[in-house]
């Protein structure tokens, strides 16, 4: 994905199927983590498929649930479902649970 204005229709596209095939492969998780992943992916659909960015920070609105996930277990799920797809990676910055986190392309960082 290269850096532009807008991502095409297609890209957009693309990332919606992603997205749905990602989000069905969560279904069994609790639901306090599959809410946070859902979020995690909104984000990064509007800065992404919508938007086109490299990478960047991601902010997540704050919600009392978050308090009850553990980030050292949730951050590796979303990325062990995310990456494969997107080549997509989310880090925990300051490892309290992220309403703030840094998310890297795998193919921009391959490049740099």
């Amino acid at each position: 994905m290269a850096y532009c204005d807008k991502a095409t229709d297609a890209q957009a596209a693309d990332f919606a199927d992603k997205k749905a095939k990602i989000l069905f492969s969560a279904s069994t998780w609790d639901f306090g983590s599959r809410k946070y992943l859902e979020a995690v992916l909104d984000q990064l659909e509007m800065m992404t498929a919508f938007y086109s960015y490299g990478n960047g920070d991601i902010a997540i609105d704050n919600h009392p649930i978050w308090e009850t996930l553990d980030p050292a277990v949730v951050i590796p799920m979303i990325n062990g479902v995310i990456k494969p797809d997107l080549d997509i990676e989310v880090f925990n910055i300051n490892n309290t649970f992220p309403t703030r986190l840094w998310f890297e392309i795998e193919d921009l960082v391959d490049e740099l």
